[in-house]
């Protein structure tokens, strides 16, 4: 992989101010572009050993600040606030949680949000929801939605939520909508329900959702480098499908 960051470097146009293979990120295209998904961690194994063979499509980010040494066991997610009495959000985050070991629990999950977004308030009182970019619905990771599917690890990265690098999630201080009326934390407002049926132990990241790679004439790596920094305008809550990460 850092053979791989080096040559992009090198022949990138963009990027061949860069002096420091570790100021890039390679990250794999999902849903055909609109996002980014896993992250590329490990600079010393051979890119097959990383499931990346021909026909990948990859995108690279530009970093301030060198990285290197990432666990595995990590999660990189686009985060957003939800303030529920402006029906609006913040800006876009991504955030890399640190983790030592493979499972990742629900309350680390909470905690490290919550430090991170709304310090001052008391982690009961918080509310992370995954957004569903197939359905439009924001899926409340709660310990109750675990005992659906009988999971008492409450680990984010099995069923029923199977977060992967580039998720999308809200968080929500509850305080600020006791009655539930937001259209993040009452669900019957998304006009959009999942049922645990929908979901198996082979779902992907994005919601169990099947994304079909496009057909590529030529061979090799299909990578590209784009500007994210840019917000994009948040569509109103009359739009309850709206992708508030678009």
């Amino acid at each position: 992989l850092l053979d791989l960051k080096k040559h992009l470097i090198a022949t990138m146009e963009p990027l061949r101010t860069i002096d420091d293979p570790h100021r890039i990120r390679v990250r794999e295209i999902m849903d055909r572009g609109r996002r980014l998904g896993k992250l590329y961690r490990e600079d010393d194994k051979l890119l097959r050993r990383q499931q990346i063979h021909n026909h990948k499509a990859l995108a690279v980010q530009v970093l301030a600040e060198p990285e290197s040494n990432i666990s595995v066991n990590s999660l990189l997610l686009r985060v957003r606030r939800r303030y529920p009495k402006t029906s609006t959000f913040g800006p876009a985050e991504e955030i890399l949680l640190p983790h030592k070991k493979a499972k990742f629990p629900l309350e680390d999950l909470v905690d490290a949000l919550r430090k991170h977004f709304c310090p001052e308030t008391a982690v009961e009182n918080v509310l992370v929801a995954k957004f569903m970019p197939f359905s439009g619905a924001y899926r409340h990771m709660t310990k109750e939605e675990f005992s659906k599917f009988h999971c008492a690890d409450y680990n984010i990265k099995t069923r029923p939520f199977f977060v992967t690098d580039g998720d999308q999630l809200v968080i929500v201080d509850l305080t600020e909508d006791p009655s539930r009326e937001d259209l993040v934390c009452n669900p019957e407002l998304q006009g959009s329900s999942i049922s645990a049926s929908s979901y198996s132990s082979s779902s992907s990241g994005s919601g169990g959702g099947v994304v079909r790679p496009a057909r590529y004439d030529e061979g090799g790596l299909k990578i590209a480098f784009d500007e994210l920094d840019e917000e994009t305008p948040i569509a109103g809550d009359d739009e309850a499908r709206a992708n508030p990460f678009d």
